[in-house]
């Protein structure tokens, strides 16, 4: 996340949302390997038949769908219809700029005088829609994670730390939740911080 930051503010806007692209494709396989240890392993046999996918997966071996992965976080009941088709969305939507051609939206021809040049992804632009663009990708993906921990680990919001980032959330994007009408950070915002029994 700081990574795709920097780009951002260095111009370099298309890494930046590839970043938040591996992100999110990081973060599927992170609850694909809760569920399938927490959820649906009945025994030491099968969690370690999990562990062994995991192990593969770090040396980049054992390789899922984004499709396959939100299946199985649906199955585990850790998000709904609604929004496995929302995570599709936004997985389609990064991917364009990871597999991108010039007939794609992010494909774009840079002019000079006379010149057009079709392809040049290593040019620095510093544009205010590319930055907003980037800027609603990040914030998607942050306040997705965000959530996401926070429902499934909620004696995070009995540590100091939590209550603080809660209290900073709610705070500070009272006044900009109908603005950036994020479904993550409306519920993010709504949190109550609980004491443990």
């Amino acid at each position: 996340m700081k990574a795709s930051f920097y780009l951002a503010l260095s111009g370099h806007y298309r890494q930046a949302i590839i970043i938040q692209r591996c992100v999110f494709e990081n973060f599927l396989y992170g609850m694909y390997f809760f569920a399938e240890h927490n959820k649906f392993s009945e025994g030491d046999e099968d969690k370690n038949e999990v562990n062994s996918k995991f192990r593969s997966w770090l040396s980049g071996g054992f390789r899922k769908s984004d499709a396959y992965l939100r299946e199985i976080i649906r199955k585990a009941g850790f998000i709904s219809k609604q929004e496995n088709d929302e995570w599709a969305n936004l997985f389609n939507e990064l991917s364009q700029f990871v597999h991108t051609i010039l007939q794609t939206p992010t494909g774009r021809a840079i002019k000079y005088a006379n010149f057009e040049i079709k392809s040049c992804y290593s040019l620095v632009i510093f544009d205010r829609n590319s930055l907003m663009e980037w800027s609603n990708y990040y914030q998607k993906v942050f306040f997705i994670i965000l959530y996401q921990l926070i429902r499934l680990f909620p004696v995070v919001k009995t540590t100091e730390a939590g209550k603080l980032a809660l209290r900073i959330l709610r705070n500070d994007f009272r006044d900009i939740r109908k603005k950036h009408e994020n479904p993550y950070l409306e519920r993010i915002s709504r949190m109550r911080i609980r004491k443990t029994a």
